[in-house]
This record gives structure tokens, sequence and C-alpha cells, in this order.
């Protein structure tokens, strides 16, 4: 039922026009929020296989871009890496959930779907992982998406 209708059967059913137009619009960001989770759920997620040095050697060069010269590099580091580099998680986002909504809802269940998947890929980061995945995920990136 698109929201015309909804407003409609709603006035029919005794509600005012303010009260149908508030809870039709409740009704409808309840649906989007369900279909957009529905996307994020479907989307296929895959993580590219490196050896774990070469993604050290990595990290190391794209930290200096940063202006940090780092002598080590943690497994936050690393996995923050991996999904961001060897993944579409990025493009993902940007692609289906980015401006919708329910978008915050589907980031959430996409950036555990992705760090699953890297635990998965990478086994020796896989205590790392799970801190990400029981750590809230970055306002700033939630603010973007």
């Amino acid at each position: 039922m698109d929201f015309n209708e909804l407003v409609k059967a709603k006035k029919e059913s005794g509600m005012s026009t303010t009260e149908a137009l508030l809870s039709a619009s409740q009704e409808i960001v309840v649906v989007k929020e369900q279909e957009l989770v529905e996307v994020a759920a479907d989307i296929p997620v895959h993580v590219k296989r490196l050896p774990i040095n070469e993604i050290v050697r990595l990290v190391k060069i794209d930290k200096t871009k940063w202006g940090v010269e780092p002598e080590s590099v943690s497994s936050r580091w690393l996995v923050n890496y991996i999904r961001h580099k060897l993944t579409s998680y990025d493009s993902l986002i940007e692609e289906n959930l980015q401006g919708r909504i329910g978008r915050e809802q589907a980031y959430t269940l996409l950036r555990d779907r992705m760090l699953e998947e890297i635990g998965n890929v990478y086994p020796e980061l896989r205590s790392e992982v799970l801190k990400q995945r029981h750590s809230e995920p970055n306002t700033r990136t939630k603010s973007s998406i």
C-alpha cells in the first residue's frame, strides 16, 4: 500500500488528518527500514586474502601518507585496512545504504557481516575482529552514510 492509500484508510477508520499522516509516516518508515536491512543481509561480502606481512607493509605506507611513521602496526589498523582496502565495503555502503531510511541498522549489519568474513579469511586477526564487532560503530562513519 502506498502512503496516500494508507493515509486514506486511516482517515476512514476515524483518525484525524494529522493522526493519519503521522501514523502512516511511522508505518512507512518501519517498512523501509526492514527492506533496507534485508538488502544489507543479502549483499555478498568478499574479502581478498593477502599475506599478513604484505598487509603490514601496506598499512605502514598508508599511515605514512597521513603523516604517521609507525614502528609497529596494531591489529586494529590491519582489520580496518582490510575492511576499507581489500573489500568493496565502502562502495557497498555508498551504493546501497547512503541516504536511505534504515541506513544505520543496515550499516551495522553490513559492518558486522564484513568483520565476520575478515575473521574467516584472516583467522590470525579474529580476536581484533571480535573486539570491533562488539564495539559501537564510529559515529563519524555512521553520520556520513
